[in-house]
């Protein structure tokens, strides 16, 4: 695949993760408001228990605030289920935005290693060359592609806080590579990466 198609196809895909990320900061907001508001129906109830109000007066506003907190507790139920979907989904999203920038990257460093191993040829005989282009890999243009950029994020489900600072990081390594595939002097071929999804593949069909 050509770098143009690859290059606005990751671009898209890291447009997904964004948006999920938006969604799921959205819900995780409404989540932090219900709670707050459950707490504090909670200690309104608490203080009308201890206060000198008639039985009458206490049992009429007791029953409006449990009815306010099954209410919110119901929503929450509700935002708390959202919340998991998100989070899968936007992990998703991220490991197939990953497996895109990583796409680019291997083929970043596959072309300047390829410059660098031409320049080595004109230098060295081949009675030395195979021992030279063993530094290949540590010449400062291929140095700066595998560590110019941010750690590479670690993509476990287990560690789901891991996983959306990867996710919030996709679009500056992005900006960052894309930059260097539009300054390369050569032609470079990105291979498509597999989709590699867990689930939610249907979503995500325009991106594939």
């Amino acid at each position: 695949m050509n770098k143009e198609t690859v290059l606005e196809k990751a671009n898209s895909a890291v447009e997904a993760v964004e948006a999920s990320l938006e969604k799921l900061n959205d819900a995780e907001n409404k989540a932090t408001e219900l709670s707050e508001g459950i707490e504090s129906l909670l200690q309104e109830e608490t203080e009308l228990l201890a206060s000198e109000e008639s039985e009458a007066v206490k049992n009429k506003s007791l029953l409006k605030i449990r009815v306010a907190v099954d209410v919110k507790k119901s929503l929450l139920a509700k935002v708390d289920a959202q919340i998991s979907s998100l989070l899968e989904q936007t992990i998703s999203l991220g490991i197939y935005s990953y497996n895109y920038i990583g796409a680019i990257r291997n083929a970043l460093v596959a072309s300047r290693k390829s410059r660098a191993l031409a320049e080595l040829e004109k230098l060295f005989p081949p009675t030395v060359f195979l021992d030279v282009q063993r530094y290949v890999g540590m010449s400062l243009p291929v140095h700066e592609i595998e560590n110019g950029g941010a750690s590479q994020p670690t993509w476990v489900w287990s560690r789901p806080d891991q996983c959306l600072d990867g996710c919030r990081g996709l679009r500056s390594e992005f900006a960052r590579l894309s930059a260097m595939v539009e300054s390369d002097p050569d032609p470079i071929e990105i291979p498509t990466p597999p989709a590699n999804l867990r689930h939610d593949t249907q979503f995500l069909g325009s991106l594939s």
